[in-house]
């Protein structure tokens, strides 16, 4: 049997609560895990599942010491992971007709390669003796030797837990807190997206850092909406296990939102498309992004804030800044740059460009990415408001590292008596002999 699922999902709990209700059936269990860092060790969950340097009564048990230490020399032609690997199966044998076994291997994704080519062996005979092999893998990496194993393995025995109902959270939620959940402790778990690991760590970190009230009518409410700093470096500690080329993808993606457009991240990361696939795809296959109506998004909201809050404010008020320049220079929709400059409020100018940018919004009355109206007037948050000129009609000044009438993002339009743009409701009508222009086009220089 293979148990695949992402991180915290509760592969190892399932098991072993079924290993506790098999507990009559008078089985003895054997648990290995593999280790990131013990892969350059062969078959060394095998061997720790087996307690081979433990019990030192077991003729068996002492042979494969000997090979290990060097004191007993393999066959002819034989390596010694070999010679291991024979004397292992040897071993189960033994143990199976003394008992029934169970002999579980957990993140087989960390498993050398021995040690997965014996799993593989052992799987094909299962039915000619009285064990049950359980191993439990996350969807990455997706190495050769483990594709291979799941397509041994095959869908019949094969079992791929995805998230929690909504009600099985609420649940989880009420055993954890103590009381019901109310609705914004609720909407706050949601953003685990049902990984019961993430709202297990979510109603701790709320308790201590005294979030979680009882209102006194049976109900837990937040006192506080924010999630817990300590919550946040959980989970990005438990993405981990991506590369390093993917989790710096996932990073800049996290500057962007829970939904991005892949276009953005591209000008982002300054990257082509084909350069980011095998960090997308990688992300994808663990369960961390999913596909959505405008491009990806984070299946977790927990882990985009975990992300974002890794990187310092100032780096990522600096970050937010260059990306909205960025976006700005390749066009992208204004409410989209609007959003990356209201990120780095924090940082000196900030504020005058998303004013800039605001002035944008309202003259060309582009409508934003993922559905959104045309920014006109009032279109972005009245934080904006002392960066517009009140009764005047501002001048338009070209982005930062433009020059005026180049590219898309360097296009300017002057303020003239006369002229308002007609994609903006309640505006003057164009002066006659110029053409109409779509809504959403930028006028050509002269317009």
């Amino acid at each position: 049997m293979l148990i695949e699922g992402e991180p915290g999902i509760g592969k190892s709990s399932l098991v072993r609560a079924a290993i506790a209700e098999a507990a009559d059936a008078r089985c003895v269990e054997f648990w290995g895990t593999g280790d990131e860092l013990g892969q350059a060790l062969p078959l060394l969950p095998l061997l720790e599942a087996l307690r081979v340097r433990e019990l030192a009564d077991s003729p068996r048990r002492n042979t494969i010491v000997r090979l290990l230490r060097g004191e007993l020399a393999a066959a002819p032609g034989a390596d010694v992971s070999a010679a291991v690997a024979e004397q292992l199966l040897a071993l189960i044998a033994e143990e199976c007709a003394a008992q029934p076994a169970i002999l579980v291997v957990d993140d087989l994704q960390w498993a050398d390669a021995a040690t997965v080519t014996l799993w593989a062996r052992l799987a094909r005979s299962v039915h000619q003796m009285p064990l049950l092999l359980a191993g439990m893998m996350r969807p990455v990496p997706q190495r050769e030797d483990l594709l291979a194993l799941r397509r041994a393995a095959g869908e019949r025995a094969r079992l791929r837990l995805t998230r929690l109902p909504n009600e099985a959270v609420a649940e989880l939620v009420t055993t954890l807190a103590g009381g019901k959940p109310g609705d914004d402790l609720l909407r706050l778990a949601g953003g685990a997206a049902g990984n019961p690991l993430y709202v297990t760590e979510l109603v701790a970190a709320l308790e201590r850092s005294g979030r979680l009230t009882d209102t006194g009518t049976g109900t837990i409410a937040l006192a506080d909406g924010r999630t817990p700093a300590s919550l946040s470096a959980a989970i990005a500690d438990r993405l981990d296990f991506l590369s390093a080329p993917a989790r710096e993808v996932l990073q800049a993606a996290a500057l962007l939102g829970v939904d991005f457009a892949v276009s953005d991240l591209t000008i982002v990361l300054d990257r082509r498309i084909a350069d980011l696939m095998p960090a997308i795809d990688q992300a994808r296959a663990a369960g961390v992004l999913a596909d959505s109506a405008g491009g990806l998004s984070f299946r977790h909201p927990l882990i985009q804030a975990a992300l974002y809050d890794a990187i310092s404010a100032s780096v990522r008020a600096t970050w937010h800044r260059a990306t909205g320049r960025a976006l700005a220079q390749a066009g992208a929709p204004p409410d989209r740059v609007a959003r990356q400059l209201l990120g780095a409020f924090g940082e000196p100018g900030a504020a005058d460009s998303v004013g800039r940018h605001r002035r944008r919004a309202g003259r060309s009355g582009t409508p934003g990415g993922g559905g959104s109206t045309p920014l006109c007037g009032g279109g972005l948050p009245g934080r904006l408001g002392p960066s517009w000129p009140a009764g005047k009609q501002a001048r338009r000044r070209p982005l930062p590292g433009r020059g005026r009438g180049r590219g898309r993002a360097g296009r300017q339009l002057r303020a003239r008596p006369g002229h308002r743009h007609r994609a903006c409701p309640g505006r003057r009508a164009r002066p006659p002999g110029r053409p109409a222009l779509d809504a959403g086009a930028v006028p050509p220089p002269g317009w």
